[in-house]
């Protein structure tokens, strides 16, 4: 009888332990709000491999009770470089430097929008995020305050957004004309800022040049990390590139500031006296008398005589400014390397 009971005891032993190991696996559960993803991965047995991806607003899941959970931001994100530091985003460069045509140095002030790509959030964290995270695997993503600066975000942030960003402006930059984008002249403009007559103003000189960092920025981006990990905010369902928006753009050269400034006090007084000649111009087509028509007409011939000098006298302050950076009126480098001289002639 005893022997019967000893074996059972010797049966039951297995069973227990086995009870206590199912036990020991158990399970957590993971929820997600409106403004995050979840990342799981596998315990440290499992070699931490993504085993689930879990999106913004989803019902709770179980996972493992020994899998790690990381929390990836779906929101909009920026990332801005400028001189004011109560808006400079932390360890983000003050401005990115880069040379426009005829090799002026311009600094560049914006913001870069973007959000994670929902796709391979995961895949970047594994990838990119988890060297730079803390020892629970928080990078810190919403941090604020003092230690903001000290967040493995904001230091990725830096290493990779500030350094592309600054690789972009290089290989764009010299596609412009520096004082179209200090100035912010629509992008049909000539040299000097003026369009033609009879045109509509373009679109701004600043915007474009965001739209072409924007797409510059992502190319690069992607290179650098090997895939496509993130997404412009107005992405919808498609992934698009990445946005720049410019907040200012500035020459690190004072005095040619100051050689400029002739050109934007003309270029005002063109745009003033053209008013002027189009309000001449309708009280000539207005006059119901002889005598207010020639009054009119004399006025008229007065502000287009007017007109042209000030057209003149711009092109000719401008080639001055462009002969000290050894480039033709047209803002170009001669071929045969003989500029204008100092007098603009």
């Amino acid at each position: 009888m005893k022997s019967k009971i000893a074996r059972r005891a010797l049966l039951a032993i297995p069973l227990i332990s086995l009870a206590a190991v199912v036990a020991g696996c158990g399970t957590k559960t993971v929820t997600t709000s409106a403004d995050q993803m979840a990342c799981v991965y596998g315990d440290q047995k499992h070699g931490q491999r993504l085993v689930a991806q879990i999106p913004p607003s989803a019902n709770p899941k179980q996972v493992g009770s020994n899998d790690s959970v990381v929390y990836i931001p779906a929101s909009n994100r920026f990332f801005m470089a400028a001189l004011d530091d109560s808006i400079r985003d932390p360890r983000a460069p003050k401005f990115y430097l880069a040379y426009a045509k005829g090799s002026v140095p311009v600094q560049i002030q914006g913001q870069i929008r973007f959000r994670f790509n929902p796709e391979l959030a995961c895949q970047w964290y594994a990838k990119h995020g988890r060297r730079n995270a803390d020892a629970s695997g928080d990078l810190g993503f919403n941090a604020r305050g003092a230690d903001e600066a000290n967040t493995g975000w904001a230091r990725w942030l830096a290493e990779n957004f500030g350094v592309t960003m600054q690789q972009a402006a290089q290989e764009r930059l010299g596609y412009y004309n520096w004082p179209a984008l200090v100035y912010n002249y629509p992008d049909n403009a000539d040299q000097t800022g003026l369009v033609a007559k009879g045109k509509a103003p373009g679109q701004l000189d600043r915007i474009k040049l965001g739209q072409d960092l924007g797409k510059q920025f992502t190319a690069d981006l992607n290179a650098n990390l090997g895939g496509d990990y993130f997404c412009g905010v107005e992405s919808s369902t498609k992934c698009l590139p990445l946005e720049f928006q410019v907040i200012d753009v500035t020459t690190q050269d004072p005095s040619l500031m100051t050689a400029r400034a002739q050109v934007e006090k003309d270029r005002q007084n063109l745009a003033n006296t053209e008013a002027q000649l189009q309000i001449g111009n309708q009280e000539l087509r207005s006059a119901d008398q002889q005598q207010k028509i020639l009054q009119a007409q004399l006025k008229a011939d007065q502000l287009s005589e007017q007109d042209a000098i000030l057209q003149a006298q711009i092109k000719h302050a401008d080639c001055i400014v462009l002969a000290r950076y050894g480039l033709d009126c047209s803002g170009n480098r001669p071929a045969n390397g003989v500029t204008v001289n100092q007098s603009g002639k």
